[in-house]
Formats: structure tokens, C-alpha cells, sequence
């Protein structure tokens, strides 16, 4: 990855800041993982993540409630970072639960507070995993930029610890 993409772009703001990230990932199967760490300099902010396929694994790692897996997440408490970003959904090719192929939840959770937005993708199963990794670190992007916008030239208090 270059410098020009939206992960690379949201390391090198979290490393300015000094402030970390976890992801959970559903449907995108560690795709938002995959693109931090192919980020030269991406240990200095990207903590892990969790991978949790099923609702059950999801509520017993993650400690979400079952009620609220498609809007709410618990990586950035569990790994103890400054934001966390989350993707939920149905890639396809069936319908899962009456919502169908291409439903996509992204979230972030940081000390602006959460976002989630929903995305309806076309495309195939790749197609809407690949889309939905783009929507969620552009989502974690924006967020970064907007708490860095509300705060000045303020850095986390201590690298890691917000959020807990």
C-alpha cells in the first residue's frame, strides 16, 4: 500500500496523534486488518482485531449484546485503544435472517463518540467484502480527522489507555 490510501493515510494520523486502533470484523473475514498491517509503521497504532463470524462468538469475545451486533461493537474496550472499527453484514450470495446480499454495517467507536453507517453494495461476495473494508476505514478516517478538528493539536492523554 502507498501512502495515498485511506489505511495508510489513517496510520500515519494515528501515529501523529500518538492514539491506537482495533478492529471486529465480521463479514469482512480480517480484511480491515489486512489493510493495516500491509502499512509500513503500522505497529505503532494498530493493536489487533478479532474476527467473529458467528453472533455467538461475537457476543462471547466482543461482549455485545446480542440485541445490538448490527450497530454496536467492543473491540476498542477489549483491546484497550483509542477507536475501534467494526464491520457486520451479508456478503452474499443468499439472504441471512431476511436482509439480503450486499447489507453493510461499518462503525467507529473513538472519543467523539460512535458512528455507524449502513451501506447497501452490489457486487459479489468479494465486491461487497472489499467495499465494506473501504467504507469502514474511510468511516474510521473521517472520524479521526473530525476528533483531530475538534481538538486541536491535542494528542491522547496516553497512547492506548482512552477508551477503556
Amino acid at each position: 500500500m502507498t501512502a495515498e490510501t485511506p489505511a495508510a493515510k489513517a496510520v500515519a494520523l494515528l501515529l501523529t496523534r500518538r492514539e491506537t486502533v482495533a478492529s471486529a470484523e465480521s463479514l469482512t473475514g480480517g480484511l480491515v486488518a489486512d489493510a493495516f498491517v500491509t502499512v509500513p509503521g503500522t505497529s505503532g497504532v494498530y493493536r489487533g482485531g478479532v474476527v467473529a463470524y458467528s453472533t455467538r462468538l461475537k457476543h462471547e469475545l466482543l461482549g455485545v449484546d446480542a440485541d445490538l451486533l448490527e450497530t454496536k461493537g467492543g473491540a476498542r474496550r477489549r483491546l484497550r485503544t483509542t477507536w475501534g472499527v467494526a464491520t457486520t453484514g451479508v456478503a452474499g450470495p443468499d439472504s441471512q435472517d431476511g436482509v439480503p446480499p450486499g447489507v453493510v454495517f461499518v462503525a467507529v467507536d473513538g472519543p467523539g463518540g460512535s458512528r455507524v453507517a449502513r451501506h447497501d453494495l452490489t457486487g459479489d461476495r468479494e465486491q461487497v467484502r472489499a467495499g465494506a473494508t473501504a467504507r469502514a476505514i474511510e468511516l474510521l478516517l473521517s472520524q479521526v480527522r473530525s476528533a483531530a478538528d475538534d481538538s486541536g493539536d491535542r494528542t491522547a492523554e496516553q497512547p492506548g489507555v482512552a477508551g477503556r
